[in-house]
């Protein structure tokens, strides 16, 4: 039931991207970049500022296990899931 979850989850995101960059005449290319990522492509100056948030995002957790609840671990996720996103785009973050 969980996977039939996030699978819906998933297609409504990707519905909403593609009405939002219907009007774009860029918006085939900015979708792709969205959903397959530039991984190949990512420099060490786009690199930095993720691992220096990852650091930060595992020092947290590390540090304040038993004391995150549920709103300071979802914004958590929500930065290291966008960070990545960002990077190596949806296909690569929500691979199970």
């Amino acid at each position: 039931m969980k996977k039939d979850g996030e699978r819906i989850t998933f297609v409504l995101a990707a519905t909403a991207s593609i009405l939002m960059l219907a009007g774009n005449p860029h918006g085939g290319e900015h979708l792709k970049d969205l959903l397959v990522g530039q991984i190949l492509w990512v420099t060490w100056e786009q690199l930095i500022p993720v691992f220096l948030l990852s650091v930060v995002i595992i020092a947290i957790w590390l540090s304040f296990k038993k004391h995150i609840g549920g709103q300071i671990f979802y914004i958590i996720f929500a930065l290291a899931i966008t960070a990545s996103v960002q990077l190596v785009g949806v296909y690569l973050v929500f691979q199970a």
